[in-house]
């Protein structure tokens, strides 16, 4: 661990980021091209119901996407940089390495 005074628990959140901005680097990066929609709650959990997740893992999105929504995992810290010992990775090259990884 890079910090000689180690706390006893760690938010690995970093920075935030909309889906807007995801959106924005994924098009930016990916040769592919996609719509995003803002879905309301009932229509989000509708899809992915529709795509053949059971009842119990839509309720677990659902119940995410309402803590995103109501700003609840909004909470950043530096400790992920803290503890390597350098700034944690931007989301263009988490992004970059993703769509890397699957070609």
């Amino acid at each position: 661990m890079a910090t000689a005074q180690p706390k006893d628990v760690y938010e690995f959140s970093g920075e935030g980021h909309t889906y807007a901005e995801l959106a924005a680097v994924v098009a930016e990066l990916s040769p592919k091209t996609f719509t995003v929609e803002a879905l309301d709650l009932a229509t989000y959990q509708q899809q992915l119901t529709a795509q053949g997740l059971d009842e119990q893992t839509v309720a677990i999105m659902g119940m995410l996407q309402k803590l995103i929504r109501d700003n609840q995992l909004a909470n950043t810290t530096d400790d992920l940089a803290t503890v390597l010992g350098r700034p944690a990775p931007s989301l263009k090259t988490l992004v970059q390495t993703v769509i890397k990884e699957q070609a």
